[in-house]
């Protein structure tokens, strides 16, 4: 059954529901972008600060392991800000453009971590 008007646009909610889940779709991708700008600009080494605990569980200096890495490697993990920032602008262009798919870009974001987990572990 198709509804009558099939082609109508949708709309943004008014209830604190839609206004918490706006502020989340805000949030999310702003604090990730920020997050992974800072870490590739400022302070690079904290892309193995993870892999050194594996590592050596009593630590190592993660600027001597970040300057003995290959620089395809640095590249390969400083990639992953150009895809944290795709992901964010197309959340944001979403947010601005279709105003009504709130509720589907809460869906995608359980989705793409319920997918990045099972590739982290």
């Amino acid at each position: 059954v198709v509804p009558a008007n099939a082609f109508s646009k949708k709309v943004r909610g008014s209830t604190m529901t839609a206004k918490v889940r706006l502020g989340l779709l805000c949030f999310l991708p702003a604090m990730l972008s920020l997050m992974q700008i800072y870490t590739t600009f400022f302070k690079p080494e904290n892309f193995v600060t993870m892999e050194i605990a594996m590592q050596d569980p009593m630590g190592q200096n993660a600027t001597q392991v970040w300057e003995s890495t290959p620089s395809q490697t640095k590249e390969w993990a400083m990639e992953q800000t150009g895809w944290i920032l795709n992901l964010a602008s197309v959340m944001f262009c979403m947010l601005i453009f279709e105003p009504g798919a709130d509720r589907d870009l809460c869906i995608c974001w359980v989705v793409i971590f319920i997918i990045w987990t099972f590739v982290w572990y």
